[in-house]
C-alpha cells in the first residue's frame, strides 16, 4: 500500500472546490491492471462473432433443451487478436407473459460447458426498464455496458476461459442448456439470442488493459417447442424393399409427449398410400393409457392404402419416444387399391411409397393465462412423420465388418463385405449378376473364397456353399484407376449347384416354367427368394492409382465400396427373356480412424504442479504437454498447433532441446520429446517448428510418414514458455488450445479434437482514488465528511513533519475510502490531497515500476511558494517513506522498487 500526500496547494479565486484528475501509469515490468491510461487505442479490429444454435429435435414443453452458441474470432487478419472473450445471452423467460406467470426459456444454472470445462457465468434479470447492467463490460465513458431486453427475461453472460481469441484458433462450441417452461404454448415462438464480446481493448503499448467492450452482431434461434413430436421409421433395410407378402416389414409410429403434460383422446393415425398392403396392428401401447387403445380406423387386410386410427384415452407425457407407440406390419402388393400394377409385370422396375404419420389430442394447459382446453394437432410438414419406401424388382443392400480392429479400421485391416439381394415374388430374373467396385487403396482377399446363400421360393431350393471360381472374377486396376472390379454371377452359380443349364431366380409367385399364362399369384407361400453374398478385402498400405500411383494409405482416408446387381426380366407366363431389365445399387464405405490430442501443465518452474488448476504469475517457467495417438502411424502433412493465451504468454521460436523421450522439462525457450513418444524413434522424424507472433501460436510440422508394420504410436511434446509481465486481469482462468492436424490423400484437412490445459493468473491489481484529506479553512466542508479510515489523521496543510498518523490499511479503506470533495473554500486557502494507491491483487511478486502522475488546474490552483512548498511525501500505510524519481505533474513519479 502507498500513501502519497502533497501538501500544500494554494486556491485562486473564490468558492470552488477543487478536485483533480489522477492518472495512474507503468512500464511492463511486472504484470498489473491499470486504474486509467493517459491515452488509449482502440483494437477494434478483432470480430467476436457468437452463433446461437438450437436443438435437432423440436423442444417440448417443460423439457430441458440443449443449445449451442459458437464463438469465434472472424476477422481476417491474424494479428486481429481480441482479449477475454465473452458471450451474452438473452433467454426468453418471459414468454408469452405478461400477464404473468412467465412460460417461456430459461438457462439452467451452472449448464454451461466448453469441451467439458464448466464455464462462469452471470445470470441477470432485465428490470421493469427492460435493463441489465453487465457485470464488467464498460463503455467508452468508463461506464458499464446496459444490455436492454424484455422486463423479465435473463441476461447470461458467459465468460470463454481464454485470455486471448484470435482469428486462427479454431471456433469454440459452448453448450448449455435451456429449460422450457411447463407452462410454455404450442408453437409459440421463443427468441434466443446470442452476442459475442472481447472485455479489453489494448493501450498504446499494446497490453489489453483498456476495459471497454468489443461487441459483435446478434444471432437469433427461435425456439418452437411443441406439445408432442412423432418419429416415423420402418425396418426395411435401407428403406427399400422387393415386392409381395414374403418381404414384410414394420412402420413404427412413435410419439413424445412433453414431459409432465397429459393428452387426453389422442388419436394417432397414419395413412398408407394405395400402393401398401396392411397386414395387422403389432402393438399399441400408450402410457398411463387404460383400457386400450379404440380402433377408431383399421385398413383393410386385402385392399391396399387406408388409415390406422387408435385413440387412447389419456398418454402421461415423460419426453421419451415411448409415450406412445404404434407398430404394423405391410408389403407392397403386385396391384394397388385402383388394381393397377404397382411394378408393371412386363417390363419390372421401382415404385415409391410414401407414408405419412399425424396426432390430434385435447389439452389443457396449466398456464393460468390459457384456462380452456386446446384441440392440439401434430405439424403436418414435419418431415419426421413422413417415411418413403422404395419398392423393387430386385432389391440389394451392402455392409460390411472390420474383422481386424471393429469400429476403428486402419491400413492392415481385414475387411468382410456382405451382399444382401431379394427377388420380388412377382417376378422371374435371368442373368442375375453383382458387380462390385473395391476401391483403391483395398485388395480382394484371394484367401478367402467368396460365399452364396441362397433360398428360393417357397423353400423349393436352399443352398449355403463357396463360389465356383469359374462364376465369379476379380480385376485389379480396371480401368486404370486403381479400383477392384469384383463379378459374381449368380445364374451361373445356381446353374452348377442345380447342374443344369438354368440359373433363373423365380419369385416366390412363379412356378417353375411360368406360370402357363395367367399372372402371378398375388399370396404366394412363402419363403420368398433372398440371396447373401460374403467376400473380403484388406486395406492397403499404398495406393495403385489413385489418388496417385503409390500414394500412402494414411489416417482419415476413405475406403469405399459399391456393388449393383442387374438381371434380365422373364415373362411370367413361360420364363422366356424379355427385353427388359432391372438393377438396384448399394454402397458402403468407411474411414480410416485417426487419434485424439491432449493437453496439460506439466510443470511449473520445474516441479509438477499440485491438484486444481495451477497459478502463475510473471516470470515463471510453464512447462506445457501435448500428446497425440496415431492408431497406425501413417500420416499425412502431420502438424500440431498450440495456441498460447496472451497477454500472459508470447509465441517465440523454440529450441530443440536433443535428446530422446525423457520425462525431464526442458528449459524455457526449448522443446523435447516427452516420457510417452515412441513416434519420433518410429519415424526418425524431428519436426520443423515455427511460430506466429500475429496468431500467438506454436507450430511442429512433422510432414509425412507411411510405417508398413501399421502399428500405433505416441507423439509426446513437452515445451517450456516463460510467463510475461505484461499486465492483464487477475484471477482469470486462461486456456491454451492444442490440435493436431493432417490431410488424407484425397487433400482433405482433417482436425483433431481440441486439447485443453488451465492456468489462474496471478496478477497485481493496482486501485487508485484520491481525496482532500484537510484544509487550513476551518469551515471547509467534507464530502463526504469523514476524510480519512479509523485511526489515522492527516496533518494541516503546510505543516512540517510526517502527513499522517496511524495505519492506513485495506481494511479501513474498503470501510472509510479516501476520497473526500471539498467545498465552502476561498482562494489563498491551502488544501492537502491524498492519493491513495492500493495493490488489490493476488501477484505473489507484487506490482513494479509503479507511476503516478497527477495534473491540476493551474488556472485555479497553486503550489505555495512558502518554503514548504509541495512538500510532496511518498510513503507506505505505515507513514515509511518510499524512494522515487521524477516530478509528480510533469512526466510522473515512479516507485522505486525493492532491490
Amino acid at each position: 500500500m502507498g500513501s502519497l500526500a502533497t501538501n500544500p496547494f494554494q486556491l485562486k479565486g473564490r468558492g470552488h472546490s477543487p478536485q483533480h484528475r489522477a492518472i495512474l501509469r507503468r512500464q511492463p515490468r511486472r504484470r498489473q491492471l491499470l486504474a486509467e491510461q493517459l491515452e488509449r487505442r482502440l483494437a477494434l479490429a478483432a470480430v467476436p462473432t457468437a452463433t446461437i444454435n438450437g436443438p435437432d429435435l423440436s423442444a417440448l414443453i417443460g423439457q430441458e433443451i440443449p443449445l449451442t452458441v459458437t464463438f469465434d474470432n472472424t476477422a481476417t487478419n491474424p494479428a486481429d487478436i481480441g482479449y477475454s472473450p465473452f458471450v451474452d445471452i438473452v433467454m426468453p423467460a418471459t414468454g408469452d407473459a405478461p400477464p404473468t406467470p412467465f412460460d417461456g426459456i430459461s438457462f439452467k444454472p451452472n449448464s454451461a460447458t466448453y469441451n467439458g470445462l464448466s464455464l462462469a457465468t452471470t445470470v441477470l434479470t432485465f428490470n421493469a426498464q427492460g435493463q441489465a447492467t453487465h457485470p464488467f463490460a464498460k463503455n467508452p465513458d468508463g461506464t458499464s455496458l446496459v444490455v436492454t431486453g424484455k422486463p423479465g427475461d435473463q441476461l447470461v453472460v458467459v465468460r470463454l476461459p481464454f485470455g486471448s481469441y484470435g482469428p486462427d484458433q479454431p471456433a469454440a462450441d459452448i453448450t448449455f442448456t435451456g429449460v422450457v417452461s411447463p407452462l410454455a404454448q404450442p408453437n409459440s415462438s421463443y427468441p434466443v439470442t446470442a452476442t459475442g464480446g472481447f472485455q479489453y481493448q489494448t493501450d498504446t503499448a499494446g497490453n489489453p488493459t483498456v476495459n471497454i467492450a468489443t461487441l459483435g452482431t446478434t444471432t437469433t434461434d427461435p425456439i418452437q417447442p411443441q406439445l408432442f413430436r412423432i418419429k416415423k421409421t420402418s425396418n426395411a433395410p435401407e428403406a427399400e424393399t422387393a415386392t409381395g407378402p414374403n418381404f414384410q416389414h414394420t412402420y413404427t409410429v412413435s410419439m413424445a409427449v412433453a414431459p409432465g403434460q397429459t393428452v387426453t383422446n389422442l388419436q394417432l393415425a397414419d395413412v398408407l398410400p394405395n400402393n401398401v398392403q396392411f397386414v395387422s396392428l403389432v402393438t399399441a401401447t400408450g402410457n398411463g393409457s387404460t383400457p386400450p387403445p379404440t380402433a377408431i380406423a383399421t385398413p383393410s387386410t386385402t385392399v391396399p392404402g387406408g388409415t390406422l386410427t387408435r385413440q387412447f384415452n389419456q398418454v402421461l407425457g415423460t419426453g421419451s419416444e415411448s409415450d406412445v407407440v404404434m407398430t404394423f406390419s405391410y408389403y407392397v402388393p403386385q396391384d394397388n387399391s385402383l388394381g393397377i400394377d404397382v411394378i408393371p409385370l412386363g417390363t419390372g422396375g421401382t415404385a415409391i411409397a410414401t407414408n405419412v404419420a399425424s396426432a390430434t389430442g385435447t389439452w389443457t394447459s396449466a398456464n393460468p393465462n390459457f384456462p380452456n382446453p386446446q384441440q392440439i394437432a401434430s405439424d403436418p410438414d414435419d418431415a419426421s412423420a413422413q417415411h418413403t419406401l422404395t419398392a423393387r424388382t430386385v432389391a440389394l443392400q451392402k455392409s460390411y465388418a472390420d474383422l481386424t480392429n471393429p469400429g476403428s479400421p486402419r491400413a492392415g485391416d481385414l475387411i468382410e463385405y456382405t451382399l444382401n439381394f431379394q427377388v420380388s415374388d412377382y417376378f422371374a430374373l435371368g442373368n442375375f449378376d453383382i458387380s462390385d467396385v473395391i476401391s483403391d487403396g483395398q485388395e480382394f482377399d484371394a484367401s478367402f473364397t467368396p460365399t452364396l446363400t441362397y433360398t428360393q421360393r417357397s423353400g423349393s431350393e436352399s443352398y449355403s456353399t463357396p463360389f465356383a471360381l469359374a462364376n465369379f472374377s476379380v480385376t485389379v486396376n480396371d480401368p486404370g484407376n486403381g479400383t477392384t472390379d469384383v463379378v459374381f454371377s449368380v445364374s451361373d452359380q445356381l446353374a452348377a449347384l442345380r447342374g443344369s443349364a438354368d440359373g433363373d431366380l423365380l419369385g416366390a409367385a412363379i412356378p417353375p416354367g411360368g406360370t402357363g399364362g395367367p399372372t402371378p399369384n398375388p399370396l404366394p407361400s412363402g419363403p420368398g427368394t433372398r440371396g447373401t453374398i460374403k467376400f473380403r478385402a484388406r486395406v492397403l498400405d499404398q495406393y495403385r492409382q489413385t489418388p496417385r500411383p503409390g500414394a500412402d494409405v494414411v489416417q482419415g482416408d476413405v475406403m469405399s465400396d459399391d456393388a449393383t446387381t442387374t438381371a434380365t426380366v422373364l415373362a411370367f407366363s413361360n420364363l422366356s427373356p424379355t427385353s427388359s431389365s432391372v438393377s438396384d445399387g448399394s454402397s458402403q464405405s468407411f474411414t480410416l480412424v485417426s487419434g485424439n490430442a491432449t493437453k496439460e501443465i506439466y510443470a511449473v518452474n520445474g516441479a509438477a504442479p499440485g491438484s486444481g488448476t495451477p497459478v502463475v504469475t510473471a516470470g515463471d517457467e510453464v512447462t506445457f504437454r501435448i500428446t497425440y495417438n496415431l492408431p497406425f502411424s501413417s500420416i499425412k502433412d502431420y502438424q500440431i498447433t498450440d495456441f498460447l493465451p496472451l497477454p500472459i504468454f508470447a509465441a517465440q521460436a523454440l529450441t530443440f532441446a536433443g535428446g530422446g523421450s525423457t520425462a525431464d522439462a526442458p528449459p524455457t525457450g526449448q522443446w523435447k520429446f516427452g516420457p510417452s513418444d515412441n513416434y519420433a524413434m518410429i519415424s526418425r522424424i524431428i519436426p520443423t517448428t515455427s511460430f506466429s507472433a500475429a496468431a500467438n501460436s506454436l507450430t511442429w510440422d512433422f510432414g509425412t510418414f507411411q510405417y508398413g508394420l501399421d502399428l500405433p504410436s505416441t507423439t509426446d511434446i513437452l515445451f517450456t514458455v516463460t510467463a510475461t509481465n505484461r499486465p492483464f486481469a487477475d484471477g482469470l482462468l486462461l486456456t491454451n488450445q492444442a490440435e493436431q492436424t493432417e490431410r488424407n490423400e484425397t487433400g482433405n484437412l482433417l482436425t483433431s479434437n481440441t486439447a485443453l490445459a488451465q492456468v489462474q493468473i496471478s496478477e497485481p491489481l493496482l486501485d487508485i482514488t484520491k481525496g482532500v484529506v484537510s484544509t487550513s479553512n476551518t469551515a471547509g466542508v467534507f464530502t463526504p465528511p469523514t476524510v480519512a479510515p479509523a485511526g489515522v489523521t492527516f496533518s494541516q496543510p503546510g505543516q512540517p513533519g510526517a502527513a499522517f498518523t496511524g495505519t492506513v490499511t485495506t481494511s479501513g479503506l474498503a470501510t472509510t475510502p479516501i476520497n473526500s470533495n471539498l467545498s465552502n473554500v476561498l482562494g489563498n486557502d491551502l488544501v492537502k490531497f491524498c492519493i491513495v494507491v492500493e495493490n488489490t491483487g493476488s501477484g505473489v511478486n507484487g506490482a513494479f515500476d509503479v507511476a503516478i502522475r497527477d495534473l491540476f488546474d493551474a488556472t485555479r490552483m497553486r503550489i505555495p511558494t512558502s518554503s514548504a512548498g509541495l512538500n510532496l511525501q511518498v510513503t507506505d500505510g505505515t507513514g515509511a517513506a518510499l524512494l522515487y524519481t521524477g516530478n509528480l505533474f510533469g512526466t510522473g513519479i515512479t516507485l522505486v522498487d525493492p532491490s
